[in-house]
């Protein structure tokens, strides 16, 4: 297992990304995750590499002076940087976060639902968590209890977390957090 310290909450957020735009990749030398906005960059690039290779495939100019001279705003030109050096990397140092299937929410949700004592409330759950919207409607239906709902938030972040702390670990990642010397005190 190779030791990293990953930013756990942000991690949380790549593993809940539901937009088709958006990929999410974790450095594994410096537990750095980096979002690449799709549709913004990967045609841009392509374009680029264009430009900068040869017919033969041989480059011709530098990726970072092509864009430099180029008028592209300054965290496209960062973007595609990293996503020119993700697409480079034979090594497997950068490994893409996979999107977790909307379904461990509904999961969740029904988990959760087993755990309210309110037979009441649970009854009215159940029925927020039926077709479309559901998550929606849970959450409306927790508003008048916001004892529960608070439970509920604290319940669905404890779930985020050990999502998150497993995909580590299928990745062959231990999470060890440094501590943050400016907030020691």
């Amino acid at each position: 297992m190779k030791k990293l310290d990953v930013n756990l909450g942000e991690l949380e957020i790549a593993l809940d990304n539901s937009f088709y735009e958006h990929i999410w990749y974790l450095d594994r030398e410096t537990g750095e995750l980096t979002l690449i906005q799709r549709t913004y960059i990967e045609g841009d690039l392509d374009d680029a590499y264009d430009a900068i290779y040869d017919e033969d495939g041989e480059r011709v100019q530098d990726l970072a002076s092509y864009l430099e001279d180029a008028d592209f705003q300054d965290w496209a030109v960062e973007q595609m940087l990293i996503a020119d050096r993700i697409r480079r990397d034979s090594t497997g140092r950068y490994i893409e976060v996979d999107r977790q299937d909307s379904r461990e929410g509904y999961r969740d949700m029904e988990l959760f639902i087993r755990r309210v004592e309110n037979e009441g409330l649970q009854d009215r759950l159940w029925r927020a968590i039926q077709g479309r919207g559901a998550f929606r409607r849970f959450k409306d239906a927790l508003l008048d209890y916001p004892d529960v709902r608070e439970r509920w938030f604290a319940f669905r972040d404890a779930r985020h977390e050990e999502r998150a702390r497993a995909w580590l670990e299928r990745h062959g990642i231990e999470l060890v957090q440094k501590r943050d010397t400016e907030n020691a005190e």
